[in-house]
């Protein structure tokens, strides 16, 4: 089916050779689309605005858990040192214990050397 407008100068299929109707058209459609572009570049403000936002958020996350994992190696390392300081002692704790037995039998043998010189003495003034 075809259709004419005479006033377009338009057939099905044909070209608008009517600038004054193209000019309408523009007239009608810049405005909306001006609208639509305004709009569209709002929303593309606000998106990167908001990747920013997030961008920072993950930096900021990202420093934290650095700043974490570096707290973390440095009580690692504490541990470390406080166990080995903790075998040192606990060694050294033995070797006192060990040193301490010594003595008590030392003292045992010179306690019962004394007793035996006292009662040598108490002879030998009974003897005079």
């Amino acid at each position: 089916r075809s259709v004419y407008q005479p006033k377009w100068g338009v057939t099905n299929g044909s070209l608008l050779d009517t600038p004054e109707a193209c000019q309408d058209l523009v007239d009608y459609a810049a405005p909306s689309l001006r609208l639509r572009f305004e709009q569209e570049a709002k929303l593309l403000r606000k998106s990167v605005a908001q990747v920013a936002r997030r961008d920072k958020r993950i930096q900021a996350r990202e420093l934290e858990t650095k700043n974490l994992e570096a707290l973390l190696e440095a009580e690692a390392d504490m541990k470390k040192a406080a166990k080995g300081k903790s075998a040192g002692m606990i060694q050294e704790l033995e070797d006192m214990r060990a040193r301490f037995l010594d003595l008590q039998v030392s003292n045992e043998h010179l306690s019962q050397q004394v007793a035996t010189l006292q009662k040598q003495v108490s002879g030998e003034e009974k003897l005079k």
